[in-house]
């Protein structure tokens, strides 16, 4: 028997989804806007005549709608004399090794923004860069345990040291390219992996999806009316999913989603 795929894309916010046919065994994937995007990215660069630039991006609008911001630090810029502050996004304030959100606000998500710098050297190395944030979940794709509140979140609910340039003296410069990229991994797509099968009967899915994450079986006879069949808390690597019988008992479609 041989196996189809077709890709389809949906709006905004619809998860992936895959469907499996029992009597063809076909695959229908189907893939959002954003497919494993980094949670949050996190762009260096030297422009030349002393300026640098770093650009934060918090992407994925998958599952969170907004984000709130802590601190951006860069080991290294409180040594500079001479440091310009000529960029400076709304809502953050120029500290010493970097900046500061303010902790009240909330961002929209997908957020970027870019700040820069003036310097009296053109020399630059790679150095560490701490971000701290916290973000918010759409009410649908809360995992389980997980407080989401609209309320102002404490000051370190996440971080991540990433690598970007600095400037530095002539002396410390490592040779590095001008732009450096680094980033948080995000959620991965929604994947079906493949039919859990007994006693010569498919009985589950395997699949691949975010770590916490609701996750909803459905089945269709159609393609189009979906009934939910079973749920289940996906797990960090491969989740799986078994139901009480055959399921070409249930129907003759069935996909895996996230639920909303």
């Amino acid at each position: 028997m041989g196996t189809d795929r077709f890709l389809s894309i949906f709006g905004k916010h619809m998860k992936v989804a895959h469907a499996l046919r029992m009597l063809a065994i076909a695959a229908i994937l189907l893939e959002p806007r954003l497919v494993a995007a980094d949670l949050l990215r996190l762009e260096s660069r030297f422009l030349g005549d002393g300026l640098f630039e770093y650009v934060i991006d918090f992407p994925d609008d998958r599952y969170f709608d907004k984000v709130n911001f802590d601190a951006l630090s860069v080991v290294g810029l409180s040594d500079q004399l001479g440091v310009l502050r000529i960029d400076t996004p709304q809502h953050w304030t120029d500290v010493s090794g970097g900046w500061r959100h303010d902790q009240m606000l909330w961002e929209p998500v997908p957020y970027r923004t870019t700040f820069r710098i003036q310097t009296t050297t053109d020399a630059y190395r790679k150095s560490p860069i701490t971000i701290v944030w916290a973000q918010h979940w759409y009410s649908w794709a809360v995992p389980e345990g997980t407080p989401n509140t609209d309320d102002t979140p404490p000051r370190a609910v996440a971080f991540a040291n990433l690598t970007g340039l600095s400037p530095c003296l002539p002396a410390e410069s490592d040779g590095s390219l001008p732009e450096w990229v680094s980033g948080v991994p995000g959620y991965p797509e929604v994947k079906i992996e493949r039919i859990v099968m007994s006693e010569g009967k498919p009985v589950g899915i395997r699949f691949r999806v975010g770590g916490g994450l609701p996750v909803v079986v459905e089945a269709s006879e159609d393609l189009k009316t979906w009934v939910a069949v079973g749920s289940v808390v996906g797990a960090s690597g491969v989740s799986t999913w078994a139901s009480a019988g055959p399921l070409n008992t249930m129907g003759t479609f069935f996909r895996v989603a996230v639920k909303r």
